[in-house]
């Protein structure tokens, strides 16, 4: 990756520690630093399988949330806060597969605590960073991701959603962080991966929805939680 586009957000990292003559992987706490990490973890692309799969495989995925194939996305998980008691709601894939196409934002929604006080600020700074990456991989012509992750963190209770002060900018405290790279292939005749550009394109689009005025919340927390 080139240094214009590791700047702007991170990736996943691990590290491998020895011990004793043994390896051990110790992977990076994403959520370092934030009081009340809310996170939420999308697959991107409206294809998840690779390029290698067999028959069998692709027709697993495709049956596993057929949606996908016009949203683009997968809410494959997500920790929601509830403000009156300072808890949070763990909510995971099959939660996100019982979404239809049109339930699908409200998952969104439910993230960004439309249940309570939306955390309006978050979603842009989270599109502002959505946007960089978009932009890297309009760019970009060396791979393509299939079945990769985009995780949203971000501080769960914030006094200063109500400030108008563009400078005191919520983008200090979002994280975004591109992970699951067991399925990157290069590009083929150096042509841009349209798969994850429209699946993120389209998740920008939902985004973008909650911060209309016509928007009206649907609770779709009674679908599934853990």
């Amino acid at each position: 990756f080139d240094a214009d586009f590791t700047i702007h957000f991170k990736i996943s990292m691990f590290f491998c520690i020895y011990i004793n003559l043994a390896v051990y992987i110790k992977m990076d706490d994403l959520a370092r630093g934030i009081r009340l990490p809310s996170v939420i973890d999308f697959k991107i692309g409206r294809i998840t399988y690779d390029p290698e799969a067999s028959v069998e495989k692709k027709n697993r995925q495709m049956k596993k949330y057929p949606p996908c194939e016009k949203i683009g996305f997968q809410l494959l998980g997500m920790r929601v806060f509830n403000a009156a008691d300072k808890s949070f709601a763990h909510y995971d894939k099959v939660f996100g597969r019982s979404l239809s196409e049109q339930d699908i934002v409200h998952g969104l929604a439910l993230y960004f605590q439309f249940h309570q006080r939306p955390r309006l600020r978050a979603i842009q700074a989270t599109i502002k960073r959505f946007e960089l990456i978009l932009d890297w991989f309009k760019r970009q012509r060396t791979y393509h991701f299939f079945s990769s992750s985009l995780i949203v963190v971000y501080e769960a209770e914030d006094d200063d959603e109500d400030d108008d002060d563009e400078s005191n900018d919520d983008l200090d405290r979002i994280r975004v962080i591109m992970a699951d790279f067991a399925h990157v292939f290069p590009a083929t005749d150096a042509q841009l991966d349209q798969n994850y550009i429209y699946g993120l394109e389209n998740l920008i689009v939902h985004l973008k929805q909650l911060l209309q005025p016509g928007y009206t919340f649907k609770d779709v927390r009674n679908y599934y939680a853990s």
